[in-house]
């Protein structure tokens, strides 16, 4: 969770909070006008880089005031999940393509 001040609030890594300020995927999710993908980046403990979503919590909300929640697919993680679904023969990746690309449309992923 990022505060409205572009601070991040709690995370699930304490790498993640503790080296969150001033980075862009800070900036990018106080500028976020409603629910996006946002922008490929590499938060601390994250050396393959993440693709952030992000989804604004709005001034109304009473529990985090302009706040933005943020959660991001670890490119890592997908790496491997994409290898498991070809060693299965996934019927997705023989009869097509899969691209996944963040907010500026580099690709960040493509079987």
């Amino acid at each position: 969770l990022v505060d409205s001040g572009g601070r991040v609030a709690c995370a699930s890594d304490p790498a993640v909070a503790a080296g969150g300020e001033g980075e862009r995927w800070v900036r990018d999710a106080l500028a976020a006008p409603g629910f996006t993908a946002g922008r490929f980046a590499r938060p601390p403990g994250r050396p393959g880089g993440v693709l952030p979503f992000y989804l604004p919590l709005g001034a109304a909300d009473a529990t985090a005031p302009g706040a933005t929640l943020v959660a991001a697919m670890d490119l890592n993680w997908l790496e491997q999940r994409l290898k498991g679904l070809k060693r299965a023969g996934s019927p997705l990746l023989a009869n097509g393509v899969l691209t996944i690309a963040d907010a500026d449309g580099v690709i960040l992923a493509r079987d």
